[in-house]
């Protein structure tokens, strides 16, 4: 692994403020497993990177899991992003398989492994729930890019996460309402799926860009979008899936006109004037 990766490990402020919680209530050797096995999950998302060649901007570590931040999930294969996702949980798995056997060797503190495992389980659990941003949100986001336009996905991750989210806070209220810890990382997701929904029009583009910046993608399937000639460029962008190749179709003037996706995203991202309607491509206008 790059040396270079350790130094872009940066601790979330919630980790500190669970930290304080952890000594006044005396579980700070806890927070301090936890933090292992947080790093542990990070470093097989962060091998699988490496693997693949992908650029790591940082690692947050958070009181629940950690984020290994990169800006290539939007132009990459889906087995790549699915192998680079699966990578932290299937670390959780060998590290507890690993902990089971300890505990038969003797030397070991028996209490301890019980501790390790018992946090190690509870947090590949927590980071399998359907809810993004965590592991198993980002699963079935990729199986919903898989069948369904990239914009339309971000909607159903979106009210799934939240849904599935909702239903949990309302049992951990009724079970167990004392539980700080449990409150504090229902509403820092709560709080993301709030963010990333506010912010899914700068999102939306920001993944038009990747796409169009990336030529090393080859995609194996294409996709026609007919379309009329007075719709917006938005509208059949909306239209757009991750994973294939789009080629525009457009009837005018009793012709066929094919339109290569990148005509538009040209178009509608980097031109001075940007223009917004299909009728103003320069292929109408010669």
């Amino acid at each position: 692994m790059n040396k270079s990766i350790l130094f872009k490990i940066k601790i979330h402020p919630l980790f500190w403020l669970l930290a304080a919680i952890s000594i006044i209530t005396a579980q700070f050797k806890v927070l301090s497993i936890t933090f292992i096995i947080i790093f542990i999950h990070e470093l097989g998302h962060v091998i699988a990177m490496e693997y693949f060649s992908w650029r790591v901007t940082k690692i947050d570590i958070l009181p629940f899991g950690g984020v290994a931040v990169t800006e290539e999930f939007d132009n990459k294969p889906l087995r790549e992003e699915l192998i680079v996702t699966l990578a932290g949980p299937l670390m959780n798995l060998l590290f507890a398989v690993l902990l089971f056997i300890l505990g038969f060797i003797n030397g070991f503190n028996i209490e301890n492994i019980k501790i390790f495992q018992h946090i190690n389980l509870t947090l590949l659990c927590v980071n399998l729930l359907p809810i993004h941003p965590l592991d198993g949100g980002r699963i079935i986001s990729l199986i919903y890019q898989a069948f369904f336009p990239y914009y339309k996905t971000f909607k159903l991750i979106t009210i799934s996460s939240l849904t599935v989210l909702l239903l949990l806070s309302i049992y951990l209220i009724i079970d167990d309402l004392s539980n700080a810890g449990n409150l504090i990382v229902l509403c820092y997701l709560m709080f993301i799926l709030i963010f990333n929904w506010k912010n899914r029009a700068y999102i939306f583009i920001r993944y038009l860009t990747n796409r169009h910046n990336s030529f090393e993608v080859n995609f194996k399937e294409v996709s026609i979008i007919n379309t009329k000639f007075n719709n917006t460029i938005l509208n059949v962008l909306k239209k757009f899936y991750k994973y294939k190749k789009h080629l525009i179709s457009v009837n005018y003037d009793g012709k066929q006109y094919i339109i290569d996706e990148n005509e538009l995203l040209h178009n509608y991202l980097f031109e001075d004037n940007p223009i917004k309607d299909i009728s103003e491509l320069k292929t109408f206008n010669k």
